[in-house]
Formats: C-alpha cells, structure tokens, sequence
C-alpha cells in the first residue's frame, strides 16, 4: 500500500488523525476522571469506539489499497463508529432521564445501530448515507433535550453539549456539501473541513461531561 496521489485525500487523512486523537484522549480523560454517572461510562465508550473507528478512517483516506480490503477496512469503520454512534444516544438518554432509562434502551439502540451498519456495509452506491442519517436521528434528539437540561439548569456543562452537537450538525452540512473547501498551505475539501469542525464539536462536548463529573461527582 501506498500514499494517494490527490493532496485533498492526505489532509482529510490527517484531519481524521487529529480527531481519532482527541476523541480516543477524551476517552481517556474520563476514565481517568472515576467519574460515577452512568452517562460518563457512555460517553466514555462512544469516545472510545468512534476514535478507534476514526484512526482506521485514515487508512481509508490516505492509503490505495486493493478493492476488497477497502471495502473491508470501511465495514470495520462502520462497525465502530455506528456502535460509537448508538451509545452517543444512550449517553443522551441517561443525561436525559436518567440510568435506568439509559441501561434499558441500550439493546434497542445497539440493535438500531446494527441495522444502519448493516445497511452501510452493503449498499455500494451510498454506503456512508446510513450512518449519516443515524448521527441525523441522534443530533434530532440530542439537541432539543440539552436545550431543556440548560433551561432547567439541572446538568452542569449542558449548554457545552449543546453548543458541540450544534456544531455536529453544522458539519454534517458541511460534508455534505461537497464545495466546501479552503486553502491554509495544503488544500482542505469537505471532508477535511467535516474532521475539523467535528474535533472542535467534541471538545466542547467532552467539556460539558468534565464539567458534570467535576460538580455532581
């Protein structure tokens, strides 16, 4: 295996690298914080599992590789950044609702989840709409209910989550929007653009946890 040639394909491997990187430190953080909330515990393994998913992105990006080991690699990607997904939305529950909420939707979440891996893995024209509809589905919920939770002033750090998922959803346009690029020495398009604007969204949403574990543990 070798490089790519198109430079756009190397910064958008390197983007993935500085967000598989942060996402995998703030895996780390929390677990190094003891935090007892069963909502950290989540957020800890979404980081975890979406971090691993986007290091091996990189190798997507940036590597040629034969046909079915492409396709192989992005499976795995699939695989762990949906199931990273899922428990992105049980981390909302319990914020939301509580534990119990939190460790009763769990199967039903991971088997949805399940559905839109399965889906990304065979469908060969659109393999990366399914996972985009799946963060769809949880940004839809996710952003409304850290709008209550900061009203309510009951979960430290929520406007934090609040302002991160904002910037999620923002860069699913951006991605989308295949136009989207910029020039800062290396040229960026929308999929180095996407990596960037999602490495912020989740230092401040890793911010809010930190802020809940530091005040309510």
């Amino acid at each position: 295996m070798r490089l790519k040639e198109q430079i756009t394909e190397r910064t958008a491997a390197a983007t993935n690298v500085l967000l598989g990187i942060v996402l995998l430190g703030s895996s780390v953080v929390l677990a190094t914080m003891g935090g007892s909330s069963y909502s950290t515990t989540n957020w800890c393994i979404s980081y975890a599992l979406v971090g691993l998913g986007t290091l091996l992105a990189t190798a997507g990006h940036g590597l040629e590789m034969r046909a079915s080991t492409y396709r192989l690699v992005w499976r795995l990607i699939f695989l762990l950044v949906g199931t990273g997904i899922g428990m992105f939305g049980v981390a909302c529950l319990s914020d939301l609702w509580g534990q119990d909420v939190g460790r009763s939707a769990i199967p039903w979440v991971l088997a949805g989840s399940l559905v839109f891996i399965l889906w990304s893995s065979l469908d060969r024209k659109l393999p990366f709409f399914p996972l985009t509809l799946l963060s769809a589905l949880v940004l839809l919920f996710g952003l409304p209910s850290y709008v209550y939770l900061m009203c309510q002033g009951t979960l430290p750090g929520a406007g934090h989550r609040l302002a991160g998922m904002a910037i999620l959803g923002v860069s699913a346009l951006v991605q989308a929007k295949r136009s989207v690029s910029f020039k800062l020495i290396w040229p960026f398009d929308h999929n180095g653009v996407y990596h960037l604007l999602n490495t912020v969204a989740h230092l401040l949403v890793l911010r809010g946890v930190v802020l809940s574990v530091v005040q309510m543990d």
